[in-house]
């Protein structure tokens, strides 16, 4: 809401002075706001922005002020219709818990005054991700242990001037990201790269019947582990290809779930500004370009995961197809699936391939959507208003003609420029309809360009929850390896004490502190390019309200 400010010029009679520094930085910030007010006459007034919820606070505070002080200036505050083009501020109510989250997304950017807040959903997703990049039981439990003590002992530490004091604002986040680290470190059953065997493992070694083989893992049948991964894959030959598929897969599933929430989101927005023709020409088509392709990719890891395929090469049962392979053939080959099949054996993958050609049309159909009705309506409209501005322009002449015939008979070289004028504006008017329809052109082409290959590029870049996971993972492992477990196999205490040291100090500078800190800037990256591109504008400004105590507060910080 906007609203009119008016306070009455106080007499110089009434004015005192203080040697205080602090009075004297307090009235700095008055006049420095004063200055910002008209004056007419004794009466100073402005415009200012006032939260509605904080409109009954603002008019109890100059009742109170009146009362206590009859002899000060009164001010008087009134509602105004704002113009169409101010932008008011944004204002979100903050506590200890969502600041951390909110300085996230107010870093790239604050949000416009009404727009969807990506900050409510960063709470769970920015956590998430840094956890299945970090996931360790011990390096997320150490974590959440770390911010559990920050949050029972923050007021101690407030009183004790300790250097934790710094981090004291981030609490809640570092609790958040430890938990979820700790979950994943749960899902990926590593603990400092050792494996648990809380529930026993589902596989039984059996010895091969060729000689000098390694023995073979069988399943037990009607086996499934309850929670997480089956430690017996620690110890298979096959482990790395493995956890490499496992997780390459988990985060495009991530990904795709990601990026399809940012589009919903500006489907939000565009109900909310009654933006119709972003909700038709950008929102549906994005969306069905991400579903149709990304999403399909999503439904066939998971049609494989679902699948009981046949693991023998010599038999004729069907054998797991690569999803990159089903993906290039449905791309390149128009949606045939003769070649990788995950369904409909019976009938060589027919209904596959048919199904991959229809959306591969869809993905088609859905370029030009995004490309080429917004110019055109943008056109349309310019060129409706334009007609419209000279229909009504005759008229108005001609209405004016038989009242003032004599005045209209001006000099010849007057008439001229006159005419002249006219037609310069004419002539104006009609170049910047052009420049109003080549910017929309232009615009709608470089959207289209890049959530098109942003949408290849982006779901690429959720690679990184699999590279930085896998990396954490190894680098305990040979951590791991080559201290304590070296020690353990030559049997020495000496050699065990020794690599025991060396291997808290290299976890903690490594893992603790540069592993999480790359881990932090990944997930921030997936924030602002990948997820916040497909919805948010950023172009706002904070509500920032005059106050004494942030005025001191920067006053000492400055100092």
């Amino acid at each position: 809401f906007f609203f009119f400010l008016m306070i009455r010029r106080p007499p110089r009679s009434t004015q005192s002075r203080s040697s205080a520094a602090s009075d004297v930085y307090k009235r700095q910030s008055i006049y420095h706001n004063l200055n910002m007010l008209k004056l007419q006459n004794t009466i100073y007034h402005g415009n200012c922005w006032i939260p509605k919820d904080l409109e009954n606070h603002v008019f109890t505070a100059l009742n109170h002020l009146q009362r206590n002080n009859p002899n000060l200036a009164s001010g008087q505050i009134n509602e105004v219709q704002r113009s169409k083009d101010a932008k008011p501020p944004t204002y979100f109510k903050m506590n200890d818990f969502s600041l951390p989250f909110q300085e996230i997304v107010n870093t790239y950017g604050i949000p416009r005054y009404r727009e969807v807040n990506p900050g409510l959903f960063t709470i769970v997703t920015f956590p998430f991700q840094f956890g299945v990049m970090f996931g360790d039981i011990g390096h997320g439990g150490a974590l959440f242990l770390f911010a559990l003590y920050l949050c029972l002992k923050r007021e101690e530490i407030q009183r004790g001037g300790s250097f934790l004091q710094q981090i004291l604002v981030a609490r809640w986040l570092l609790l958040f990201m430890g938990f979820f680290a700790m979950y994943a470190g749960f899902i990926y059953n590593d603990f400092l790269s050792i494996p648990w065997n809380l529930f026993g493992s589902c596989y039984v070694n059996q010895e091969s019947h060729h000689a000098h083989s390694e023995p073979v893992a069988h399943k037990k049948e009607d086996c499934i582990y309850p929670f997480g991964l089956d430690p017996k894959w620690y110890i298979a030959s096959n482990e790395l290809s493995f956890f490499n598929s496992l997780k390459m897969k988990t985060s495009v599933v991530i990904g795709v779930c990601h990026m399809t929430l940012g589009i919903f989101l500006k489907a939000l927005n565009c109900l909310h500004f009654s933006n119709y023709v972003d909700l038709v020409f950008e929102f549906i088509p994005q969306i069905l370009f991400m579903s149709c392709t990304f999403g399909y990719m999503v439904v066939c890891i998971f049609i494989k995961w679902a699948t009981p395929w046949d693991l023998d090469p010599t038999s004729n049962g069907p054998h797991p197809p690569s999803i990159i392979s089903v993906f290039i053939d449905f791309v390149l080959k128009a949606g045939d699936a003769s070649e990788n099949q995950l369904w409909d054996f019976k009938h060589n993958g027919r209904a596959q391939s048919n199904l991959q050609f229809n959306l591969l049309i869809i993905a088609a159909i859905c370029i030009p959507m995004m490309l080429i009705p917004k110019p055109l309506i943008a056109y349309f409209q310019m060129q409706n208003h334009s007609n419209n501005a000279h229909a009504h322009a005759p008229a108005h002449g001609a209405h004016q003609q038989p009242q003032q015939q004599t005045e209209m008979r001006q000099p010849l070289l007057e008439g001229q420029e006159g005419a002249q004028d006219i037609q310069q504006q004419q002539t104006k008017g009609d170049h910047e309809e052009e420049h109003n329809f080549g910017e929309v052109a232009v615009h709608s082409l470089i959207e289209t360009i890049e959530f098109v290959l942003g949408t290849i590029s982006n779901t690429a870049s959720y690679l990184r929850l699999w590279a930085l996971s896998l990396a954490h993972a190894q680098l305990a492992k040979v951590f791991f390896e080559k201290t304590v477990g070296g020690g353990i196999a030559s049997g020495s205490f000496l050699q065990i004490f020794i690599g025991y040291m060396i291997f808290v100090n290299v976890t903690f500078f490594v893992l603790m502190c540069m592993d999480l800190m790359e881990c932090f800037l990944h997930a921030l990256r997936l924030h602002w390019v990948e997820f916040q591109s497909k919805f948010y504008k950023a172009d706002g400004y904070k509500f920032d309200p005059f106050s004494f105590t942030s005025a001191m507060s920067q006053e000492s910080t400055i100092a």
